[in-house]
């Protein structure tokens, strides 16, 4: 009678359910460096807000904003954000000088935003963000955990005690919350990444 269940078939099947497992863990993994990718967002521009106009009753609601608001920001431009645009607004109190926009623009027209909170320091020039987790357009743009996309400087300055030979290398090492990019407002792209102490 003919063994239908070989040694080589068991020693596969475990083989296969390890690397299954393994595959599981890493993408379950908190800091694993996942996009949510129902939330890719291209961000074209981002400034310092200097100055605020607001319709009465302007709020975000269920992820849009009710009534316009009128913003003038450090690079000389005003930007208008119509009723019922797509938005977030994580900082803290909206005021001039406090909080940096960042947009997704078609030409001169909003269709997604979100109001963050100025750095402390050299808020009129830069933005710390959270680390890249990915590159997408043949390394042109870089896209964070939440899926926000920014263009990459050409070169990205890579800052860290060990050495890597390339961003997708750094990125590999010091994805999401191990590292920070710094975003440019005059070039309206991330200049730099930084790696963090874990």
């Amino acid at each position: 009678m003919r063994q239908v269940i070989t040694l080589k078939f068991l020693v596969l099947a475990l083989v296969i359910a390890v690397l299954g497992a393994l595959l599981i863990w890493i993408y379950s993994n908190g800091d694993s460096g996942t996009i949510e990718t129902e939330n890719l967002r291209r961000i074209d521009k981002g400034a310092l807000i200097t100055a605020i106009g607001i319709d009465s009753g302007w709020k975000i609601e269920n992820g849009r904003t009710r009534e316009n608001i009128v913003l003038t920001l450090n690079d000389n431009t005003v930007t208008n954000i119509a009723p019922r645009t797509i938005g977030v607004m994580t900082c803290k109190e909206l005021v001039a000088n406090k909080c940096v926009l960042l947009a997704d623009m078609l030409g001169p027209a909003v269709i997604w935003f979100a109001i963050v909170d100025a750095d402390k320091t050299g808020a009129s020039t830069k933005l710390t963000l959270p680390g890249l987790v990915d590159m997408q357009d043949g390394g042109d743009t870089g896209v964070l955990a939440n899926g926000w996309m920014f263009r990459l400087a050409t070169p990205t300055v890579r800052n860290c005690s060990v050495t890597t030979s390339h961003l997708r290398d750094f990125i590999n090492r010091y994805a999401g919350k191990r590292s920070i990019s710094t975003f440019n407002f005059k070039t309206d792209e991330i200049e730099s990444v930084t790696c963090v102490a874990a």
